[in-house]
């Protein structure tokens, strides 16, 4: 019976160990969970006014983008408004230059024909 009284000894106090090592183990997953949590929270904590910070960033980028946008679109209209203006411009003023530089020639080529038959 002494071996088996030795063998109940030793499994006790191997029960007993066993214990104290998972209660450690625990106790330390606890504190780590706390700080994982505690640095969740901080973390938390200074991303939101960093999202709102950002938030407000593209808000602004997008009026912004609105008002060039609008600056384009007043650039497109005068744009065409002036391709018009020259479209008329030009054929109201090249018909008549196109006319003026007919009849000059024409009488460019009257007055060289009279001076030739003056000259013979």
């Amino acid at each position: 019976m002494n071996w088996l009284n030795f063998l109940y000894f030793v499994l006790s106090v191997a029960v007993i160990v066993i214990t104290i090592g998972v209660t450690v183990f625990f106790i330390r997953l606890s504190k780590t969970l706390n700080n994982a949590n505690k640095l969740m929270e901080d973390v938390r904590k200074e991303v939101i006014p960093i999202v709102t910070n950002l938030q407000v960033t593209v808000d602004k980028m997008n009026e912004g983008l609105f008002v060039v946008d609008d600056v384009a679109k007043s650039i497109q209209g005068i744009s065409s408004k002036f391709n018009l203006v020259v479209s008329v411009l030009q054929d109201v003023v090249s018909s008549p230059l196109i006319k003026l530089a007919g009849m000059s020639a024409g009488a460019k080529k009257v007055v060289n024909t009279l001076i030739r038959r003056e000259n013979r």
